[in-house]
């Protein structure tokens, strides 16, 4: 399965461009053409690998990549087993590349890295306090019903007194 293919592109696109087989790819390859952005490729990517009823999956990505992929997917899905992959960006092995050039997309891998590990935990947060308001709520009502319930049945017990 890849993620966040182009929507043009085709299976002989990739075929060519990495000197595969076209009918293995065709055969064993599936294309996610939804994905725009690293947290859409890892909510389409976890889809497919349910769909296909997938334990173990090896995540195929750029060395300084890999470690927002994984955190994502394992903070959407814990009983994946992601096993990573890097690859060795051929960006910053580029000579053509200055220096500036590489240095920003480093840094800007580490900003998007900090802002999904504060969007994760803010939305774990938000989730544990949902949960507890939920939970205060339930015991509010059950304990609501329960003083509705003791009064009706001291209201029964009343009733049967003064028969």
């Amino acid at each position: 399965f890849i993620s966040g293919v182009n929507p043009d592109t085709n299976i002989f696109d990739i075929s060519e461009q990495t000197l595969s087989d076209k009918d293995l790819l065709n055969c064993c390859i599936d294309l996610g053409k939804k994905a725009n952005n690293t947290i859409e490729n890892a909510l389409e990517s976890i889809d497919w690998i349910k769909n296909n009823n997938y334990k173990n999956i090896v995540i195929v990505t750029s060395n300084y990549h890999m470690k927002r992929s994984l955190f994502i997917l394992r903070n959407f899905d814990r009983s994946i087993n992601f096993i990573p992959h890097n690859v060795q960006s051929k960006f910053l092995q580029n000579k053509n590349i200055t220096i500036y050039g590489k240095m920003k997309t480093i840094i800007s891998e580490y900003v998007k890295l900090t802002y999904t590990r504060i969007y994760f935990l803010v939305y774990k947060l938000l989730k544990t306090n949902t949960l507890k308001d939920n939970n205060l709520n339930k015991n509010n009502n059950l304990n609501k019903n329960n003083d509705f319930n003791k009064n009706n049945d001291l209201n029964k017990n009343n009733i049967i007194l003064n028969k």
